[in-house]
């Protein structure tokens, strides 16, 4: 666990033993946090009495839900050499619970993603946002998805996904192309009416795709902001077509901002 401070002032040095001693698991988790890391070690951790354990666990449900990524030292050492995708690692951060007796207790929760430029933090998605994010990358593997109407709700459970990340070469520019493909099932519905018709399941999954398509189009403004490509578009395009991206590559970072997605 690393603090904000730490963070923005960059990754690598601190990371030199972990990523070097044979002795680190090299599948251990790393976290951000925007208070000391000291905090979090002394905040509860569910019912685990180690707390790292505890957080492991609370990582792997979030990630599970695609509301974060879940990144190890591996992880983040193939994002630190990449030329263009940036690096992203989950936040988590300290709150206070009521207990059943009503005492005040510290808890950890994992709260979103954090964005790097290299190895310094630059900035962070919500939850929305980070599962925008794992949605283009191809890592959303369960969850709900959750729409409100006037006439009640209806949740539908993921059940499977999977993305295409393609660019497109036109005369003068370059654009990506992003399909995702999503299976469904309905979880609840509140509405009165029965959607398990031709029309009904037509209008949930016109509706399901806006709000994933919602979902990307928020990642992809917060990463055009940050002036960072979170998504490995770049390499996209190098693996596509190389002798293009020679001329791009030294300026990625200004002409990301200005791709058309």
């Amino acid at each position: 666990v690393f603090g904000r401070e730490a963070a923005e002032k960059g990754l690598k040095p601190l990371l030199e033993f972990f990523m070097r001693n044979p002795e680190v698991r090299p599948n251990t988790f790393i976290l951000i946090t925007y208070g000391k890391a000291n905090d979090i070690l002394h905040a509860e951790a569910g019912i685990e009495s180690i707390a790292g354990m505890g957080y492991t666990k609370s990582l792997r449900t979030s990630s599970q839900n695609a509301f974060s990524p879940e990144t190890n030292i591996i992880d983040l050492q193939q994002q630190f050499l990449s030329k263009t995708r940036a690096p992203i690692i989950p936040i988590i951060e300290v709150h206070e619970e009521k207990s059943f007796g009503g005492e005040s207790m510290k808890k950890a929760k994992i709260m979103g993603t954090a964005v790097f430029k290299g190895d310094k933090f630059i900035g962070e998605l919500g939850q929305e946002e980070s599962r925008g994010v794992l949605w283009v990358l191809g890592e959303v593997k369960r969850g709900s998805i959750v729409m409100s109407n006037p006439d009640g709700k209806v949740s539908v459970e993921i059940k499977r996904s999977k993305s295409k990340v393609k660019p497109v070469a036109g005369r003068e520019s370059i654009k990506i192309s992003v399909e995702i493909e999503v299976e469904n099932s309905i979880g609840e519905n509140q509405r009165q009416q029965n959607l398990i018709t031709a029309k009904g399941i037509a209008k949930l999954e016109k509706q399901t795709a806006a709000v994933i398509k919602g979902e990307i189009e928020k990642a992809i403004k917060i990463s055009k902001e940050l002036n960072i490509d979170i998504f490995g578009f770049g390499e996209a395009i190098h693996r596509d077509y190389p002798k293009e991206w020679k001329k791009l590559e030294n300026k990625w970072d200004e002409l990301y901002t200005m791709l058309n997605i």
